[in-house]
């Protein structure tokens, strides 16, 4: 998504994607950057409730490699809005749940949906890095949740670190990251359309954990242990809306907004916006991304990493 992910950082706006930023939320967004009110907040909602087939099969991964217990502490880190964090919360009415993210206005929706789904005894809230979890005490969490975040911390060892440390002994892991995300070609020829040439390469790319030996390595290295259905794989389609709607074409440019915010202001490209959502439509008609006049990205593929510290630990 989330999605998530990628659709979130500030410079491609976090889009986990789906919960994108958790590109890397550390870095500041731009001085044009929308805040995540009205517009800006419901287009990205849009994207993060249609990343709700990831959050149950996380809680179906859960159910599956977690030893049956009455009660578990679970950490959901770079959340988001708040998953999947409450399916958790929901599908373990016993268990207690810390949501966090890095980004004040993602604990903010994250509180709204907690207490929208009667979470509040069960699920707290707090701003939180990926790089620093000190917030919690050492060996304190059974599960550790990442969807969507891995792939954008600005450093993946020190991150896989502080899981470790958290996570109690025999307590898992369990993240997703991005194999194929299909938004992104569709985003880069819309950019070289509006700059007039091939934008450069993103400075945090949702792929970068594509490789599975990137993150076995990591893992090694972390001491955390590969576990069950390691590298499974989900499908995921964004259903964007009709592609005569503007509103679903400004939806779709949610992870460029804050460049396109300044091109505008810079004013050497014409009128940004419109050509922004012209340059969106053709790419969407060229790449095989409409069904019967609307706008839908299908087969983004996403891959599971679980992974346990060692009981003996």
């Amino acid at each position: 998504i989330m999605l998530l992910s990628t659709f979130r950082h500030a410079s491609a706006l976090d889009l986990g994607l789906l919960k994108s930023s958790k590109m890397v939320r550390t870095r500041k967004l731009s001085s044009s950057a929308t805040s995540f009110d009205g517009p800006m907040a419901k287009r990205y909602l849009k994207f993060f409730v249609q990343a709700e087939p990831v959050w149950h099969h996380t809680v179906d991964v859960v159910k599956g490699v977690v030893p049956k217990v009455s009660s578990m502490s679970i950490l959901d880190i770079a959340s988001g809005p708040g998953e999947p964090g409450c399916s958790l919360a929901q599908a373990f009415p016993h268990s207690k749940v810390h949501i966090t993210d890095s980004a004040g206005a993602m604990i903010d929706l994250a509180k709204r949906r907690v207490r929208d789904m009667g979470l509040e005894k069960q699920v707290n809230c707090s701003v939180m890095d990926m790089l620093d979890m000190s917030a919690f005490s050492p060996c304190s969490q059974d599960i550790v949740v990442a969807n969507f975040a891995l792939m954008f911390t600005p450093d993946f060892a020190k991150t896989l670190e502080q899981i470790h440390t958290v996570l109690r002994p025999g307590g898992f892991l369990i993240g997703t990251v991005w194999q194929d995300l299909q938004l992104l070609p569709i985003i880069k020829e819309t950019m070289t359309t509006v700059l007039g040439h091939e934008p450069p390469p993103p400075p945090i790319n949702p792929l970068s954990l594509k490789d599975p030996s990137i993150i076995q390595t990591g893992l090694l290295q972390s001491g955390l242990v590969q576990g069950p259905r390691h590298e499974e794989t989900g499908i995921l389609d964004f259903e964007i809306g009709p592609l005569d709607d503007e509103e679903a074409l400004m939806t779709c440019l949610i992870p460029v907004t804050p460049i396109l915010n300044d091109l505008e202001q810079a004013g050497k490209h014409g009128d940004v916006w419109a050509t922004a959502r012209n340059a969106v439509r053709d790419a969407a008609y060229r790449l095989g991304s409409v069904d019967d006049g609307r706008f839908v990205v299908k087969n983004s593929i996403y891959r599971f990493v679980v992974a346990s510290k060692p009981a003996s630990e």
